[in-house]
């Protein structure tokens, strides 16, 4: 499969580093690389920073100061594990680029046998070790491994892990190597796509298990690296392994169904679900049709034919007592079917309708069946074709379908932890939160299309083109998100302006100090937010004014000349050169043409310096 090399989410991953380097005063983002991938990758380890790097280079910074500079064998991390008499000892090798182009590259690894051979010594309790020139955090390891391999006690193991912020990582030639040489040792590699996709989905980490039966379960065979599952499920079960706790989800003995109303539903658990929640308490007659009929004594008996089943998509799943679909009546089972990182891509609606009709019905028990499809699928954009088709059924947005896309994920992000900004990927994702500022990603689209691509009519006139025809060249490099606040900040500014010379022009209007002809004239600026963009846009091409945060003040500044250019552009559109009318004053359709780019230019062009 070919790597997909993409600028936008190497940069994304350097700029999370960069927040560790700066974090802890680190000297440069290799050793902010260190940390990263054991807060990201290694969280249920019990590790100290000063204590686990062996890496020797790690030793020149402030914070490792009092360690020495020596040799660490090419272990630049040493992790431990203990479970009752068992221990694990986890070996890391680092490497780390900052350079797009190299991270694309194959990286021959040519301490494999290096590594090798130090860990072969460790295993026979090579006590020479100890007298050559190794780094402090490295002996004191040494050291206690021999204690541990003396002392019969123990069962110990050794892992092998390489990390990297390369694609392609190892050759064909060192991945063989790599297997052969430890053999006997757990191995594990950790690369930038997998770095990528664990930081980009760290809402997913929800586990469950459900009780199933054999007659109600059927396992399809595996195709193109998919395996599914189908099964009838109790409703409450369903809710079960929605709700927001870890113990609940993985509790498959619970039989009084009214424990599930001491929590609420998992929002995470619906991230990959290209639709958002409407609000509960808004009136909304296909909820209130399901809740209906979940809890109606007529009904409720045909729940399971009125509603599409539900799909459900985990990176895995197991069945112990699954005997390939063997259905005599001699083998029945009872079995514990167990999720790992489940995602519901449909049917949001509805479960939030089951778990209030739970709240409503008697008991607290729904006595409703529900058919379920489990997906094995770790390729995240198999992932978003399983959430687009399941959704077809009904009427969706493309703006919806792009939500899911990873660049709006980083986006969202950066947005929320550079700026406290919510980006709404989802339209109304965010319509409970009342205090932070938010920005609806077809606003911040509208945004970029006029501003950055200079295309202020489309932006206006054909909203569908953002998320479709022109996303790609919309999303195209890294750090939009920057962009997008600068942007916002400038569109705001003409937002509040605009408003200010509407109410004066209404006052004004209103008080008789202007005539009917004077108000509608200037009435031209209550459809050229995004126009006005556009020209403020070419005004700082123009004078060479650099687009970043610094500037922002020197930027809208440029506002009254943009407003001067318009005001020119209608005037020379609608006017002749004595001031009379010569069209209608119909200002909308004039910026969602694109004679209104003409005009500009005429205007903007033939204006002296």
């Amino acid at each position: 499969m070919k790597t997909n090399y993409d600028i936008r989410k190497f940069n994304f991953i350097l700029s999370k580093i960069e927040e560790y380097k700066d974090k802890y005063n680190l000297s440069n983002s290799q050793n902010g690389f260190y940390i990263f991938v054991l807060d990201k990758f290694f969280s249920n380890y019990e590790y100290e920073i000063s204590e686990n790097i062996t890496d020797s280079n790690f030793f020149d910074e402030d914070l490792m100061e009092w360690k020495k500079w020596w040799r660490d064998h090419w272990i630049d991390v040493i992790l431990e594990k203990r479970n009752k008499n068992k221990i694990i000892y986890k070996f890391l090798n680092f490497k780390f680029t900052e350079k797009f182009n190299v991270a694309q590259k194959n990286f021959k690894w040519s301490e494999l046998d290096k590594i090798n051979t130090f860990l072969s010594r460790v295993k026979k309790i090579d006590k020479t070790i100890l007298n050559e020139d190794i780094n402090e955090n490295l002996k004191n390891f040494i050291l206690d491994i021999f204690d541990k391999l003396n002392n019969k006690k123990f069962d110990i193991e050794f892992e092998v892990v390489l990390v990297s912020n390369y694609y392609n990582w190892l050759t064909l030639e060192d991945k063989k190597r790599f297997n052969n040489l430890f053999e006997e040792e757990n191995k594990e590699e950790i690369t930038l796509n997998k770095i990528i996709e664990y930081e980009l989905t760290d809402y997913n980490k929800i586990n469950a298990n459900i009780r199933i039966h054999s007659n109600d379960f059927i396992e399809l065979s595996q195709w193109n690296s998919i395996r599914s599952v189908i099964t009838k499920l109790d409703a409450n079960e369903l809710l079960r392994i929605c709700m927001n706790s870890s113990e609940i989800r993985k509790d498959t003995q619970i039989d009084d169904f009214s424990e599930l109303l001491k929590y609420s539903l998992e929002k995470n658990i619906f991230e990959e679900n290209v639709r958002i929640y409407l609000n509960e308490n808004r009136k909304n007659e296909i909820n209130n049709k399901i809740i209906k009929t979940a809890i109606s004594e007529e009904d409720k008996w045909n729940f399971f034919y009125f509603n599409n089943w539900v799909t459900i998509v985990c990176n895995n799943y197991s069945c112990p007592k699954n005997k390939k679909n063997t259905k005599s009546p001699k083998d029945t089972w009872w079995s514990t079917l167990e999720l790992e990182q489940i995602q519901v891509v449909n049917w949001q609606q509805t479960i939030y309708s089951l778990f209030e009709a739970l709240k409503q019905e008697k008991n607290n028990n729904l006595d409703v069946n529900v058919l379920c499809r489990f997906y094995e699928v770790k390729d995240k954009n198999i992932r978003e074709k399983i959430a687009e088709y399941t959704n077809r059924q009904n009427s969706i947005k493309t703006r919806d379908l792009r939500s899911v896309d990873d660049i709006q994920t980083i986006i969202q992000k950066e947005l929320n932890s550079k700026y406290n900004i919510l980006y709404e990927r989802k339209k109304n994702e965010f319509y409970k939160e009342k205090e932070l500022e938010k920005i609806d990603s077809e606003k911040a689209w509208q945004i970029i299309l006029s501003f950055f691509l200079e295309n202020p009519t489309e932006a206006k006139n054909k909203k569908s083109i953002i998320f479709w025809e022109q996303y790609e060249n919309i999303f195209w490099w890294d750090y939009w998100y920057k962009e997008i606040y600068i942007w916002n900040e400038i569109y705001k500014f003409i937002i509040e302006n605009r408003k200010n010379i509407v109410k004066e022009l209404n006052k004004n209007f209103k008080n008789w100090k202007i005539n009917n002809l004077e108000f509608e004239k200037a009435s031209y600026i209550k459809h050229c937010d995004l126009f006005l963009l556009y020209v403020i846009k070419k005004i700082l091409d123009k004078e060479k004014i650099e687009i970043k945060e610094e500037n922002l003040e020197i930027i809208k500044w440029k506002y009254n000349e943009a407003v001067k250019i318009v005001e020119q552009m209608v005037n020379e559109e609608f006017f002749d050169k004595e001031g009379n009318q010569i069209k209608f004053l119909l200002y909308w359709p004039f910026f969602k043409n694109k004679s209104s780019i003409d005009r500009f230019s005429e205007v903007f062009y033939s204006n002296k310096d």
